[in-house]
């Protein structure tokens, strides 16, 4: 059995980009997060959780969404 982490991949909903990158990069430091999805609002983020903006070959396996 190992003790391994497993990489979350997560949705980042920020609409001011020193945010977003600030946060993206304190979440990418830890180890814990592979993949981080960043959109700018609301309804850029329901574009893509309802699958309207994404193959459903490259869809997210989300774990978790971050509003700000």
């Amino acid at each position: 059995m190992s003790c391994e982490p497993t990489p979350l991949q997560l949705l980042l909903v920020e609409d001011n980009v020193a945010d977003a990158e600030l946060t993206m990069d304190a979440l990418q430091s830890t180890g814990l997060v592979n993949q981080i999805k960043w959109v700018k609002d609301g309804a850029e983020a329901l574009e893509l959780l309802l699958g309207s903006t994404m193959p459903a070959t490259s869809r997210l396996d989300l774990k978790l969404v971050l509003l700000d």
